[in-house]
């Protein structure tokens, strides 16, 4: 006879195994991962080759899933292990390079480094401003500097204003004065 010994985990179809054969027996050994703690409920069929399967006698068994000792396993105290068995950072505390902090020991940090941030960009804000300002005056005209003929020479009239001729420091240059704009009343 061909027979097929499988056993069912729970009511789950995706937790179902497998059984081999050993010289004319079946060993009921197996392994699963990836069980939630708690009771399971594990049931043996051995099924024939037209399908047709019958549980065995000692069938069903009540399996226990304990809850991981992740102190011991990871020597870590601050880890605990979530409904799956995986290590976890305890409440209270967050996972940094692979470690477990204190969120007490974790915000003062980030607020020191957040006001650094700030002071630093601050300081690089007002450097470049007074760097600009300084940048800027270099290429300020001062008006005393400016040499007019007298009458002052006009070498372009336009809408806004009048170009002059003029010397800065031994240079000839030509300088636009804005005409005024002329408003009407009405505004």
């Amino acid at each position: 006879l061909n027979h097929t010994v499988m056993g069912f985990l729970g009511n789950d179809s995706e937790d179902q195994f497998i059984f081999d054969e050993v010289n004319g027996t079946f060993h009921y050994e197996f392994e699963a991962s990836n069980m939630r703690v708690g009771q399971k409920i594990l049931t043996i069929q051995v099924c024939e080759a037209g399908g047709l399967c019958e549980e065995i006698p000692e069938s069903p068994f009540r399996i226990g899933v304990a809850p991981r000792n992740c102190a011991a396993d990871t020597l870590d105290d601050s880890r605990e292990p979530d409904e799956w068995g995986v290590c976890v950072c305890k409440s209270g505390t967050v996972e940094i390079f692979g470690s477990c902090r204190l969120l007490l020991e974790v915000v003062p940090v980030c607020v020191i480094a957040f006001q650094l941030l700030i002071y630093v960009s601050v300081k690089i804000y007002l450097a470049r401003s007074r760097m600009e300002r300084h940048n800027d005056s270099i290429w300020a005209v001062k008006r005393e500097e400016l040499v007019f003929s007298d009458p002052p020479e006009v070498i372009g009239r336009g809408t806004f204003g009048l170009v002059l001729m003029a010397e800065y420091r031994g240079t000839q240059v030509a300088v636009k004065r804005v005409i005024p704009a002329k408003w009407s009343g009405s505004r």
